[in-house]
């Protein structure tokens, strides 16, 4: 079996590819998540082990390890759209290099206990027909390079990877679930004040019963999990701006940077100025 690298992710953390004619693939794997969607053309899939066709519009998901390849069954070209990334460039505190790890970022406020069986083969078929514009947004973006195209493409590929979980998650659809609301509410609001209140006036709930309520329902207090989305915020502004670290720790949300930076510490164990330098910047 053949263990691929490829120059479009040497040195950085994602790369998009076009591919105008794909051909046969032999069987091998790779170190990095791959997301391959299908332009045009006709291919029969192997993802560890598992066969399936793949058409127009069907993508497939692809984790480091998998062991996949390609077999095309069309007479016309086989066309694809790939893309390479490793799970940090998504979620700055993944613990593992995993289409999984992407979704535990908290601002995403995705259960991943719902999802189902994830060994079996992640392939996405008859997808809702905006998903071809998101992957052709995310290949124009990734070549033309405009000024914060990373923050685009990662926002783009967030939407691509909700969407696939969403098709694999087993909850059940409510109408409404109050510590869901509290999470998106702080992944939008987390530099703001007061959000126990301000969450408690819209949905007539009070502050303590909705903390109390988000404790027993996640395992995790109100103020760690405002904590965890402010201090990976403020990764993300360290990696992608030139902002001060005192500009920083106000934009997220923090008045007293002394507060910020014991934070940061506790949560990652290391500091703001010690973080930066270890990750690629936005002129890669």
């Amino acid at each position: 079996m053949i263990n691929y690298t490829t120059n479009l992710i040497a040195g950085r953390d994602f790369g998009v590819a076009f591919e105008p004619n794909l051909g046969n693939c032999p069987i091998h794997s790779h170190s990095y998540i791959e997301i391959a969607y299908t332009v045009s053309g006709e291919a029969i899939h192997s993802l560890n082990g598992v066969k399936s066709p793949l058409n127009a519009g069907d993508y497939v998901i692809i984790n480091p390890g998998d062991i996949h390849g390609y077999q095309v069954t069309s007479k016309e070209p086989y066309v694809v759209i790939n893309c390479i990334l490793n799970a940090r460039f998504l979620y700055s505190s993944a613990k593992e290099n995993n289409f999984k790890n992407c979704l535990m970022n908290p601002m995403l406020n995705f259960n991943t206990s719902s999802l189902s069986d994830l060994n079996e083969s992640l392939v996405f078929t008859n997808p809702e027909p905006y998903m071809r514009t998101l992957f052709e947004t995310l290949m124009y973006e990734y070549n033309k390079k405009s000024y914060k195209y990373r923050t685009i493409c990662r926002n783009l590929l967030n939407i691509i990877l909700l969407n696939s979980a969403r098709k694999l998650t087993q909850v059940s659809q409510s109408t409404f679930q109050l510590t869901e609301y509290m999470k998106d509410y702080i992944s939008i609001h987390y530099a703001e004040d007061n959000l126990l209140q301000k969450m408690g006036k819209e949905v007539n709930y009070s502050p303590s019963y909705m903390s109390t309520k988000f404790k027993a329902e996640t395992g995790m207090t109100f103020k760690k999990f405002l904590q965890s989305i402010r201090i990976d915020a403020s990764i993300s502004l360290l990696h992608e701006t030139k902002m001060s670290i005192a500009e920083i720790a106000s934009a997220v949300g923090y008045k007293d940077i002394k507060h910020f930076y014991s934070t940061f510490k506790k949560i990652t164990h290391t500091t703001p100025s010690q973080h930066r330098p270890r990750y690629s910047s936005e002129s890669k």
